[in-house]
């Protein structure tokens, strides 16, 4: 798991026209979108190919919550064989996981 204190994330507010093309921020192909004014609520997912998709086709007035998709939440103690089959299943790559009380503490990835 990657820890939420190390996650890049992008506000649901964000234009496209504003986001920032720096290839270090874009190295991961899925990164969580949150609140506008809570950056510790994931409200989705968004993934590289569709942001550049629509700066592409000239779309850079959309904002990020246009193109995001709904996140899926995991609990932290998951058993991975559990965590491994909802991977599969959903054909998701990137979960969000959250402690007992429901508070984001992290994401996991079948990415490296």
């Amino acid at each position: 798991m990657t820890p939420v204190s190390v996650v890049r994330r992008v506000p649901a507010d964000l234009p496209l026209s504003k986001i920032q093309s720096d290839g270090e921020h874009w190295q991961f192909s899925r990164i969580p979108v949150v609140d506008a004014r809570n950056p510790e609520m994931v409200v989705g997912l968004v993934e590289r190919r569709h942001v550049f998709q629509n700066l592409i086709e000239k779309k850079s007035d959309l904002v990020m919550q246009d193109v995001m998709s709904s996140p899926i939440f995991v609990l932290e103690n998951l058993p991975a064989h559990e965590l491994f089959q909802l991977f599969i299943k959903s054909r998701k790559h990137l979960f969000c996981v959250t402690s007992a009380d429901k508070k984001w503490i992290g994401v996991v990835s079948l990415e490296h």
